[in-house]
Parts: C-alpha cells; sequence; structure tokens
C-alpha cells in the first residue's frame, strides 16, 4: 500500500503495460507488452501486480501504457526497423554518387525521426 503502481482492478487482458521481469528487478530494466493473465490474487501489492504477457514473459507491473504512448512505441519500432534496413549496406556519402547521396538522406531522416519518438517517449514517461 501507499505505492503508485496499479491496483488488480485497473489491469484487464489486453491492456498494453510496462513490467519488471523477476531477473531484470536488480537493474529495473523495463518490458513492455500485452497482458495475457493476471497473476496475482490480492488487489495489490508492494512491488506491482504479476501478469504473464501475451509473449509469455512474466513480471510485476510498473505503470499501464496509454494509447498516446501505445501509438508512440509502435511508431519507433516501425521506424526503427527502418532504418535497420536503410543501414545494411550503407557506407556513408561516396563521392559523386546520387545513389549515396540518397540513401545518406534517407538515413539520416530515419535517425532524426527515431530520435524525436524517443524523446517524446521520455517526457510522457516523466
Amino acid at each position: 500500500m501507499g505505492n503508485s503502481f496499479p491496483t488488480r482492478g485497473m489491469l484487464s487482458p489486453g491492456m498494453t503495460v510496462v513490467i519488471v521481469e523477476k531477473h531484470n528487478q536488480a537493474t529495473d530494466e523495463e518490458s513492455v507488452g500485452t497482458i495475457d493473465r493476471i497473476l496475482s490474487p490480492n488487489y495489490s501489492h508492494p512491488h506491482g501486480i504479476k501478469v504473464k504477457l501475451t509473449d509469455g514473459r512474466v513480471g510485476r507491473v510498473k505503470r499501464i501504457v496509454n494509447d498516446k504512448m501505445k501509438e508512440l512505441n509502435e511508431k519507433l519500432k516501425y521506424y526503427e526497423e527502418k532504418l535497420a534496413h536503410e543501414m545494411l549496406g550503407y557506407r556513408g556519402v561516396i563521392h559523386e554518387s546520387a545513389a549515396s547521396e540518397i540513401k545518406h538522406d534517407k538515413v539520416m531522416v530515419l535517425n532524426a525521426m527515431v530520435n524525436g519518438l524517443k524523446e517524446e517517449i521520455a517526457k510522457l514517461e516523466k
């Protein structure tokens, strides 16, 4: 009690939440996922309600991801994948090569998108 973690009544299957898995408790490394089952039988827990996510991970809920945060995380994942694809074979700008200049521009724009999304997510998490 006296914690700011969501209670059992605030959670339901299908919700997107931030959890800390048991093996990450020392570092407080967080993971995001969708609730499959609520495992804690009690209304609240000092370290958060334990849940199982749809991908099988188990951890204690630290907070509920709101719709804006979920949308930003989905966009971030999309643009990180696009950036990773563009980085394949990328070696910077080759002198007087229009194709390499275009690829360089794409990489810089995607990198700016990813960084901007990360900044916006960090602001919402505070």
